[in-house]
């Protein structure tokens, strides 16, 4: 619910306008009453409201100065100004001044019932706006402001329920993000997900949650724990755990050895012990994506020493269930890609392949919104998985996931800009059917949220 203040020296149109409209169903509560613009400033200072509507003029201090003076401390709030037919020159003025809108006195039920449709839309986009920006960046919030944010989405929480947060197709729980799959539950629901989950589905749901400024990090866990079938292949409901680092020292080392001596069984055998190390382990997908960038660093040179171990990378698993059905599938493919002919080749010399190049890059830009496999795609142009990865960072400056990567969020800018397209609707035309995973990529790469974009833009 959005918070109501109605400010109005007439005692018999305050009287009207509290049991006149049904400020509930139309998705606001009344939060208090002031007879000027003195009183109203004053209760600003105890309860922000979302929403003043306010009479022009009053004695004291007018409607018009203080929405001027309210504007310059609380810039979201929004105004609906109540005004006689003599008063139609001080309501241009107040909606020059950036006024939702005005309702004539005396008030029609149906007229002020458009006004707040009006606004609780413009308040609806603005919430959302703030939620995804909060859920999207992984860092402790507020307390006051998350709980905020929970109460004007109606979200009932509370810390004693042991709340979690759920991502997937579920119809349990609190609807934080539907389009988005997102929902917040209590511990006592658990029970009821698998029951309710569709065949062949995964829901997420993160740890405990008992404190409201932690929804971004438990939206994170719900993600990942999501996202946890690419390891052992169980769907269901899955629980957050947080995953255990390994030392992957040792294999990578025989791996880079096998690589030096052409060694193809040397190399399928370290790939065997990379990957059985990370099952036994425990580890969660943030390792395993770290591995993968590693084992692509090895497709360029024989050490891998280019990508580190990737600690903090943050991009958590989708890329990896966007590329290979499973982690053992992973594996197989670095298999058969380093098991090639990689050791033996040269650099690759400038203006190297020409035509074919162009070719090339132009397939992948046509294609960035598909799965690319890049044995596929080698074969395809007829070069070595490892020579291709080389041709491609030498025309680009990045790994062909990086090169993909920045032209689906391209995409994602122009359709930004020019579409009326949800951003949910965008992050699927371009490629991504996780919301939060786009949203994160999309403010790591332009330093807004995809809904801040499109406000700035």
């Amino acid at each position: 619910m959005y918070r109501l203040l109605i400010v109005d020296d007439e005692p018999w149109v305050l009287h009207s306008l509290i049991h006149s409209v049904d400020w509930p169903k139309n998705g606001f509560v009344l939060a208090g009453t002031a007879t000027d613009g003195e009183e109203a400033l004053a209760f600003m200072e105890e309860q922000v409201p979302d929403l003043v509507l306010t009479d022009i003029r009053m004695p004291v201090m007018g409607g018009l100065e203080l929405i001027d003076q309210a504007h310059r401390r609380w810039p979201q709030m929004r105004f609906i100004i109540l005004s006689g037919h003599a008063e139609f020159e001080y309501a241009r003025k107040a909606l020059a001044s950036g006024v939702t809108g005005y309702c004539l006195k005396p008030v029609q039920t149906e007229e002020m019932t458009e006004c707040l449709f009006r606004v609780r839309k413009e308040l609806e986009e603005e919430t959302l706006r703030r939620l995804e920006v909060m859920l999207t960046q992984e860092e402790q919030v507020d307390e006051g402001t998350a709980q905020a944010m929970l109460a004007r989405l109606g979200a009932d929480w509370d810390a004693r329920d042991g709340m979690r947060v759920a991502v997937g197709p579920c119809r349990i729980g609190f609807p934080l993000l539907q389009a988005e799959q997102l929902f917040l539950l209590r511990e006592a629901q658990l029970p009821l997900l698998e029951a309710d989950r569709e065949v062949e589905s995964c829901i997420g749901c993160s740890a405990t949650l008992r404190s409201a400024n932690l929804l971004a990090l438990a939206v994170a866990e719900a993600r990942e724990a999501r996202l946890s079938w690419f390891i052992d292949g169980h769907l269901g409901v899955r629980l957050f755990r947080a995953g255990s680092r390994v030392s992957l020292h040792h294999p990578f080392q025989a791996l880079s050895t096998a690589l030096s001596a052409c060694d193809a069984a040397g190399i399928r055998r370290a790939l065997a012990q990379t990957e059985q190390a990370l099952l036994e382990g425990g580890s969660g997908l943030r390792q395993i994506e770290a591995c993968r960038l590693r084992l692509d660093a090895f497709l360029e040179t024989e050490s891998g020493e280019d990508a580190g171990e990737g600690e903090n990378e943050p991009d958590t698993g989708m890329s990896l269930t966007e590329a290979y059905p499973s982690m053992h599938a992973m594996f197989a493919v670095y298999g058969d890609l380093l098991a090639g002919s990689f050791a033996v080749e040269s650099p690759v010399p400038e203006g190297a392949g020409g035509e074919t190049v162009r070719e090339l890059m132009s397939y992948i830009a046509e294609h960035a919104t598909e799965r690319i496999a890049l044995m596929e795609l080698a074969e395809r142009f007829h070069f070595s998985p490892g020579y291709l990865c080389r041709l491609v960072k030498r025309e680009t400056g990045r790994t062909l996931t990086e090169h993909q990567t920045r032209l689906r969020l391209d995409m994602a800018a122009g359709l930004l800009r020019s579409s009326s397209l949800s951003v949910a609707e965008i992050a699927q035309r371009c490629g991504y059917q996780d919301y939060f995973y786009f949203a994160r990529l999309f403010r790591k790469t332009f330093d807004k949220t995809p809904s801040g974009f499109r406000v700035r833009v």
